[in-house]
């Protein structure tokens, strides 16, 4: 009867993706939550944390009770965890995707069949998203510091990166291998008052950007010479490269309905010019 009024009133039972569960508490998605703290644990490389001066070893005892080193590596893990006090099995993979993302791995293949794949997949995408991003503030500002070192009076990075695939797909701002149009995104334009130049540190930069060859030219040809102006076109590899397959459902995150398969490439192609006081006048 209590089934039959309940679906007369519309009334649904909770989804188990969504059981809130705090310190305590004991459920089979507990031990799912731990095995996923586990999993991102490793992809942190992360075999103890020291939490209020406690040591915790890792990978932790998998089971279906939330014990007290749970409660605190959630609080260190989920940051919805620390707003809300309590976790849920959605929360904790959703993180799991995200990270996998972040740390430039592969979609965990555990989670490739379960109900909310969907939100999943946009989770792990933004992981990418939000590393490239990060790596590209890093990579760019390292490229300041350098130049500046050696006398640059004015340094311009434009982000010259192709974006699209097949007809105009651009999905959570990161970029595809295919050709289409360049976004000339100016990311950085900087100017320098005169200072002594710093060939010391310059070399120690250098040493740290092997990946960056035509950077790395143009600071030694400063170095060797009284170099005044270069521009030149820089690939700028942030994270591993992503294939994924987005199946329908996906509209909101800028996908369209139906399966797609597309290679998603990290690298950039950045265009920098940089001009540099006479080394007479410094």
């Amino acid at each position: 009867m209590k089934d039959l009024i309940d679906n007369l009133l519309g009334s649904k039972s909770p989804n188990p993706l969504d059981f809130e569960f705090n310190k305590g508490d004991n459920h089979e998605n507990i031990s799912k939550i731990k095995h996923i703290i586990n999993s991102i644990a490793k992809l942190k490389g992360l075999n103890q944390l020291v939490l209020n001066n406690q040591k915790i070893n890792l990978p932790i005892e998998v089971d279906n009770h939330f014990d007290d080193d749970s409660y605190k590596i959630a609080n260190e893990f989920f940051p919805s965890f620390k707003t809300t006090g309590k976790i849920t099995l959605r929360s904790a993979r959703k993180r799991w995707a995200y990270s996998s993302g972040y740390f430039s791995n592969a979609f965990p293949s555990q989670m490739v069949d379960v109900s909310n794949y969907n939100e999943l997949l946009v989770s792990y995408l933004n992981g990418i998203k939000d590393y490239n991003r990060f790596k590209s503030n890093q990579v760019a500002e390292s490229m300041l510091q350098l130049f500046e070192y050696l006398g640059a009076s004015r340094i311009k990075i434009v982000d010259n990166t192709e974006k699209t695939i097949g007809s105009n797909l651009d999905v959570q701002g990161i970029e595809a291998s295919a050709k289409g149009s360049s976004t000339n995104e100016v990311l950085r334009e900087r100017k320098f008052g005169k200072s002594p130049i710093k060939t010391e540190m310059a070399l120690q930069l250098i040493e740290k950007m092997k990946s960056m060859p035509k950077v790395i030219t143009a600071a030694n040809s400063r170095i060797d010479s009284n170099l005044l102006s270069e521009v030149f076109t820089e690939n700028v590899k942030l994270s591993a490269t992503a294939s994924l397959t987005f199946p329908a459902g996906l509209e909101a995150a800028g996908i369209p309905s139906g399966s797609l398969s597309a290679e998603y490439s990290s690298s950039k192609f950045w265009q920098i010019e940089v001009d540099f006081y006479d080394k007479s006048e410094l």
